[in-house]
């Protein structure tokens, strides 16, 4: 279906849609036994409440991650607390590297509401894919460890944004709204309201991150980081995100799992940062149904004085299917340098005393604890304990648990001595126990014809020193032999372990230096007819090599093999058990995983051994990248196959590392099989920096072909940066280019001086251009050549016609004109129609309707004068005690303002006070009437027309309903106008329902709820009819002219549920398409109690009253629309409003 509108403006509305239909359809077909996932890349105000949200494909660069942290935020201001993105960004062609996966898809990526490492190419997302793998699949494991460990902590939080919608991670102004540094912040934020992440976004070096005026400590080791108010410099090494945590937190978390569905709810483990009082509620359900919308979830309050150092742990309260009845609880004591004394107080009983065990796992089965010396954290570990019972774990000081372990070394120093300082000794830093430490650079060039070598040397004289006498086995010998680097120029880390003498040499990111045992290692196997194949050493101690094997065996035996440490059969290993361990002389080892090239490992120093078949099919495709890229790993043909037509089969895209289903795998328009470079978008390379500018337009202009930061920055200062400079063609030093004295940034022709303006983007420049705005005048004749939606001004009064609603100014709209007949353009032809005298309830003669108060216990009589909702005066009027009763307001002398009339309950009397704002002009006798006599005025309008108000009577006996035509107090007309004999029939109010200048009577029956009208021309009812029909559960509360049309309107308000709303009339007929719900609220003491049209817009407004608080209320109404403005607050109730 096409109804006109653009994608553009439907799509969010769009996805909202949807995710309702998939979460009603799932509420109505699922019902509640499972939890639907519903995510979307967009949305309007609700899709928050069935869906969660992502961004989109977004670029793989740390711009684009700064604008992901900023919109991380944003969205969770918005209210769209489970909001996430690509982490490391979709497009890997566009600045993906392996340091930007560490900083972004692990680790800033982790710290959001869900973690998803996703993007185009295939595998691209895999820690092991990437470069330097070692180091980004231990991040892997750090991040995924602190993830799953801490999901009691994340699902609480996840939980708290279901319910309440707190964001999981929060902007820091939402933590500290009265700092107004916080609300300056996108580049940090809360996780929770315990932690502070502020993510890096760049290959390493410092973070500057803003601290309110709490304690924080570093999160990787509890350190002390900021006490006071402001930013501070954080070390932020590549790989280490800057976590805090604040004095007082309480983070509940588990032992890490592969999945959250092996995750153990009995295991929890509570940990704290003293230094500040802290709480936290941990909310638990059973994560598959929505039962917890039933309120099946529970909750375990945690509480932390500091200062009695407690740590409280409550009972559990709620339930939910599956809940464990038994916790293995364990509390976790941050921010103590030393072990704790302590007590544990489980339902008010003191426990026998926890002693401190070495051993971890010993401690774990409960009723010990065990002090983490990496980490200084003093962890205690309670036996099964009741969810049902109140924990309680009270620091008593220092001087329990073991002596506090420091690095242990058996020398007192030691030194580096290499070829680079000329045999200079460099103090080597003791990391680890035992371990030193030291990083090196070496130039390949070596010295006195030797190659670069060094030597460890303790005592800085060469009286002891360590070499590594041949054969070279990574073990150091006092006095031995130069140690030889073999890996070429480069930076180095050099470590030796002063108990072992064990050394390492490791070249930063380049090959390694290997240790090893064995002077060789060899493979012998059924695959090779136990001929000797040698094996390489690949890592410290490990060998390694690939051998097929068919599955066919031989002998009569399965295939099998042994690894040989000398070739001579001298020195064998095999595997008696099968325990992975290598036994000398052992049984053969079988390769039971049927045929394929299988990868054999061996450690010639723990003599572990393992063996993966890594390719079924012999192919020389791993089986992992085969599955990937939707190949058959047991298929070697596909191996020779070219599944995307570049010229490459798939084996060599695979020795290439580009996607065997993408012929471009760059994106730089030519195929991986030509291209120089398939993995890098520049073909001929014309963007040595890959920032988007030629390397010979940098050059030109002064900046660093091979320096991508200058394409960000702004040199001439004119807002637009090099990179758009260069996309524009204009001058990167010069703001404005062509000269013509606009800035190249608002110039819509920067290279032209005689234009910079295209009003309607024709691409000719107004000064060019005939017609600016292209509405198809000419700039001359178009009175607004610049707008395309005006061009004439009839009236000349700065106002187009098409948005002016006078145009000729003669007082009518157009709208008015148009239907009367006579034209809008001619300020000379204006329709004649009947004018009401003044405006309803208006005691000044100001246009605007005015509050009269009087209080039923003094007698006072106020005054409020009206604009709108504003009090523009306030006056008393009089005193007038019982038993003199207000009928009502009227202007009954016909000079626009309201006039007051009265009854007196003793005698009959009945007297009008002529009035001019709140000053009493003349007070006058209209006439007696008996006050027993049944009668009594029911309402007070212009019934005849002529400008001053009449007024109605009826007696309550017989019915009859009589009418008084006035000028001022004199009765010019006593006429009988009909009789209504069911009492039940009660006179609601007389507005003038057709819009003929001439008030009408509106009836209600109070037992049918009918609702009945009487259109008169002075006593005569020219039209007697049912209007509508109500159930009496609704309210029909006022009359009045809410649209402005000249006819008065109704406004009903329903006493059960609160609900009002407004019917719009058109000559006193119901309209029922333009009726509506106004508003709705159950409060029954909220009653409208007059309209009028208190701030002068030509319709009627409705003023409410609270009749329990006193409180007022306006609704400046526009037909079926308000705008709800407070008056003020009258809390005396004996004071009320006279209409």
């Amino acid at each position: 279906m096409n109804n006109g509108m653009r994608w553009a403006e439907a799509r969010n509305g769009w996805f909202l849609t949807i995710a309702k239909v998939l979460g009603d359809g799932w509420a109505t077909d699922i019902g509640e036994s499972k939890r639907p996932f519903i995510w979307i890349r967009g949305g309007t105000s609700g899709a928050q409440r069935y869906a969660t949200m992502w961004s989109g494909d977004i670029d793989s660069n740390y711009d684009e991650m700064r604008r992901q942290i900023r919109g991380l935020i944003a969205a969770g201001l918005s209210g769209y607390p489970f909001w996430g993105h690509d982490g490391g960004g979709f497009h890997t062609n566009r600045g993906f590297t392996s340091n930007l996966y560490r900083q972004w898809a692990l680790a800033f990526a982790s710290f959001t509401p869900y973690w998803r490492p996703h993007g185009n190419a295939s595998g691209s997302r895999w820690p092991m894919r990437q470069d330097n793998s070692a180091a980004v699949v231990a991040d892997a494991k750090v991040y995924g460890d602190i993830r799953y460990g801490m999901m009691p902590y994340i699902y609480t939080l996840a939980f708290e944004a279901s319910r309440s919608g707190a964001p999981m991670a929060r902007a820091m102004l939402l933590e500290y709204p009265e700092i107004e540094e916080a609300w300056t912040l996108d580049q940090q934020y809360m996780w929770g309201p315990s932690m502070l992440v502020a993510p890096n976004a760049s290959d390493g070096g410092s973070v500057n991150v803003w601290f309110p005026q709490e304690r924080w400590y570093n999160y990787w080791n509890d350190q002390i980081v900021s006490s006071t108010q402001g930013f501070t410099s954080v070390t932020a090494p590549l790989g280490r995100m800057p976590l805090f945590v604040k004095a007082g937190a309480i983070i509940p978390q588990t032992t890490p799992k592969l999945s959250t569905a092996f995750l153990d709810e009995a295991d929890l483990q509570v940990h704290v940062w003293a230094g500040a009082d802290g709480e936290f509620t941990l909310v638990e359900d059973d994560k598959v149904t929505e039962l917890y919308q039933q309120g099946q979830f529970a909750e375990t309050a945690m509480t932390y004085a500091d200062q009695v150092s407690t740590l409280t742990i409550g009972a559990t309260t709620g339930s939910y299917a599956g809940m464990p009845t038994q916790r293995q609880l364990s509390a976790h004591l941050h921010a103590f340098s030393l072990p704790q004394c302590f007590e544990v107080i489980i339902d008010g009983q003191v426990q026998p005393t926890y002693d401190y065990e070495d051993d971890l796992a010993t401690a774990k089965l409960g009723g010990k604890a065990w002090w983490n010396n990496a980490k200084r954290v003093t962890e205690i570990y309670l036996p099964a304990t009741s969810i049902s019972s109140e924990v309680q774990v009270r620091v008593l000081g220092d001087g329990c648990g073991p002596d506090v372990i420091t690095f242990e070394h058996n020398l007192p120093q030691l030194n580096f001595r290499g070829v680079f300082g000329a045999w200079v000794p460099q103090p080597m830093t003791l990391v680890d126990n035992f371990i030193w430490e030291i990083e090196v650079s070496f130039d390949g060039t070596g010295s006195g014809g030797l190659p670069d070598r060094f030597k460890f040397d303790v005592t800085d004289d060469w009286s002891q020193n360590y070499g590594d006498d041949a054969p070279v086995d990574g073990i150091a010998d006092v006095d031995g032999d130069d140690i030889i680097v073999t890996a070429g120029p480069g930076d180095y880390v050099i470590r030796f372990n002063d108990d072992t003498l064990a050394y390492t040499v490791t070249k930063k990111g380049g090959p390694q230096q290997f240790v090893s045992n064995f002077d060789n290692l060899f493979f012998r196997g059924s695959a090779n007819s136990w001929d000797p194949a040698p094996m390489t050493l690949v890592a410290d101690f490990t060998w390694q090599i690939d051998i097929f094997f068919d599955g066919q065996g031989s002998d009569g035996l399965p295939d099998r093999f042994k690894l040989d440490a000398v070739g001579d059969w001298s020195q064998n290993y095999g595997d008696d058990n099968a325990d992975g361990i290598g036994d000398l002389d052992g049984d053969d080892i079988l390769t039971d995983d049927g045929p394929g090239v299988y990868r054999i490992t061996f450690n010639d120093q723990t003599l572990a051994y393992t063996l993966v078949n890594f390719d079924r099919d012999n192919d020389q495709l791993p089986n992992d990248w085969e599955l990937d890229n939707n190949l058959d790993p047991q298929d070697p043909a596909d191996a020779a196959l070219d599944s995307d037509n570049d010229g490459w089969d798939n084996l060599k895209e695979f020795t290439e590392g580009t996607d065997p289903n993408n012929p471009d795998t760059d994106g730089d328009g030519m195929n991986d099989s030509v291209d120089p470079n398939p993995l890098v978008p520049d073909v001929v390379n014309p963007d040595r920096d890959n920032d988007g500018i030629p390397n010979d337009w940098e050059i030109e202009h002064g900046f660093d072909p091979d320096d991508p930061e200058d394409a960000s920055l702004d040199g001439d200062h004119d807002t637009m940066d090099n990179l758009h400079e260069f996309q524009k063609g204009t001058d990167p030093n010069n703001p404005d280019t062509d000269g013509d004295n606009v800035n190249d940034n608002i110039d819509l022709f920067p290279l032209d001086v005689n234009e910079w303006e295209d009003t309607d983007n024709d691409g000719t420049g107004n000064n060019a251009d005939t017609d600016d705005d292209n509405d198809n005048v000419l700039d001359d004749d178009d009175a607004f050549p610049l707008d395309p939606t005006e061009w004439l001004d009839t009236d000349g009064d700065g106002t187009g016609n098409n948005a002016d609603l006078d145009d000729d100014n003669d007082g009518f709209s157009d709208q008015q004109e148009l239907d009367a007949g006579t034209d809008p353009l001619d300020p000379n032809d204006f329709p004649i129609i009947i004018q009401p005298v003044g405006t309803r309830y208006d005691q000044n003669a100001d246009g605007k309707a005015d509050i009269l108060w009087r209080s039923d216990v003094s007698g006072q009589n106020w005054f409020y004068g009206m604009n709108g909702h504003i009090i523009e005066q306030s006056k008393a009027i009089n005193v007038v005690p019982e038993p003199w009763r207000m009928i009502g307001r009227g202007d009954f002398d016909g000079d626009g303002k309201g006039d007051l009339l009265w009854r007196n309950d003793d005698d009959g009397r009945n007297v009008m006070y002529l009035m001019d704002g709140n000053r009493v002009v003349s007070i006058k006798q209209v006439n007696v009437v008996d006050i027993n006599s049944g009668w009594d005025i029911k309402s007070i309008g212009d019934f005849n027309g002529d400008g001053n108000d009449d007024m109605i009577w009826r007696n309550a006996s017989t019915g009859v309903v009589w009418m008084y035509l006035m000028e001022g107090a004199n009765i010019i007309a006593s006429q009988p106008l009909t009789k209504i004999s069911d009492s039940d029939w009660q006179i609601i109010d007389s507005p003038d329902l057709n819009g003929d200048g001439k008030s009408d009577v509106l009836l209600r029956h109070q037992t049918t709820g009918k609702v009945w009208l009487y259109l008169l021309n002075g006593n005569v009812i020219s039209e007697s009819r049912e209007l509508m029909s109500a159930n009496t559960d609704w309210q029909l509360v006022i009359a009045g002219d809410f649209d402005g049309d000249g006819d008065a309107d109704i406004l009903w308000r329903n006493t059960i549920d609160g609900r009002n709303y407004v019917y719009l009339l058109d000559a006193g007929v119901v309209n029922w398409s333009n009726r509506g719900l106004i508003s709705q609220f159950t409060d029954q003491n909220w009653q409208a109690v007059m309209a009028g049209d208190f701030d002068g817009d030509g319709d009627d407004d409705i003023f409410w009253r609270h009749f329990g608080t006193g409180a007022n209320y306006m609704y400046l109404m526009d037909g079926r629309s308000y705008s709800g403005k407070a008056v003020n607050t009258v809390s005396d109730l004996t004071w009320r409003p006279i209409k």
